[in-house]
């Protein structure tokens, strides 16, 4: 997906797409957090091509959901 970086609150990564919705990732590879920080602040208000994988994951209740996994980033460069 191509989407603006909203910022990082609570362990979540905030993104927003082309079409205003809204996307949060638990997690982000190493390569991609040493590639581009996002928790600086410089990259609030870019846009990044994000490769995303969805995990199962079990909460405290023992129940499944889906927990969304930043693979890759790229930022792509305004004109």
């Amino acid at each position: 997906i191509k989407a603006t970086f909203d910022g990082f609150e609570e362990g979540i990564y905030y993104f927003t797409d082309e079409e205003d919705n809204s996307f949060y990732f638990e997690t982000i590879s190493k390569q991609a957090i040493a590639k581009y920080n996002l928790l600086n602040e410089e990259f609030i208000g870019e846009t990044f091509e994000i490769t995303y994988k969805i995990e199962i994951k079990t909460d405290e209740y023992d129940e499944e959901y889906e927990a969304y996994a930043i693979f890759k980033l790229k930022l792509i460069e305004q004109e």
